[in-house]
């Protein structure tokens, strides 16, 4: 890799010009593959008893679930280039599966049509922003403190919001979230596009490959989880 790879001001080489695009879709593929294990992993924990269990049971394993999440997500974006893209990819994987199983719930607490319905718009929103960094020739990196503030901010008035129990900030909050995580999809996917433009080892690209579509793949279940948030409030007015 040529200097850094987070360096968003770094011009294109005609060479690297003609080896991205194809790297790009890659990253897309892969987010769309996690995408839909996830989705496999839902229906398949609301088919499987002993699934379900697991997540509607004592609360113990949802839990462990999340923690292992975490883990997995620390993992992929602090060690990501000590570790070999088969178990980069194998990681991303199993990340996408087990986040499928712990928001499995959402389709008994939602319902399928809403469910479907936020994502659709999340795709169609997603889709959007994230041609708009791909394609866009303005730098989008002066938004970047702004957005890392306002996400911030919303995790810790989302904290305060636990205590108080507002309607009305919860839905403030899922508004703001929606506004922050589409600039964001928007922000990454410039930043990836960048960070691939300045590679030219294929193994490193492997890699941010998968850390691109781990990236994305957060950006699009937080557009998703706001918007199913808002339409389940909708539903029950």
């Amino acid at each position: 890799m040529n200097g850094d790879p987070i360096n968003l001001n770094q011009t294109e080489t005609p060479q690297e010009a003609n080896y991205l695009p194809g790297v790009m879709t890659g990253v897309f593929i892969w987010m769309f593959l996690g995408l839909a294990i996830s989705a496999g992993a839902a229906l398949l924990t609301l088919a499987w008893p002993p699934l379900t269990a697991l997540v509607l049971g004592s609360g113990v394993g949802f839990y462990a679930l999340l923690v292992i999440e975490l883990v997995l997500v620390i993992v992929l974006s602090a060690a990501l280039h000590k570790l070999a893209p088969g178990v980069a990819a194998a990681l991303f994987f199993l990340y996408a599966m087990l986040n499928g199983i712990t928001l499995s719930i959402l389709l008994l607490i939602y319902g399928a049509g809403n469910v479907m319905l936020a994502f659709i718009c999340t795709a169609g929103m997603f889709g959007f922003m994230a041609g708009y960094g791909t394609l866009t020739k303005s730098d989008l990196s002066g938004y970047r403190n702004f957005l890392m503030m306002g996400l911030v901010g919303l995790l810790l008035v989302t904290v305060v919001n636990l205590l108080l129990g507002s309607d009305t900030l919860d839905m403030l909050l899922c508004y703001a979230g929606i506004f922050i995580f589409v600039g964001l999809t928007a922000y990454d996917t410039q930043k990836i596009k960048r960070m691939l433009a300045g590679c030219t080892d294929v193994e490193t690209a492997k890699k941010i490959r998968i850390h691109g579509a781990l990236m994305l793949y957060l950006d699009f279940i937080n557009i998703f989880l706001r918007l199913l948030r808002l339409l389940g409030r909708r539903g029950n007015r």
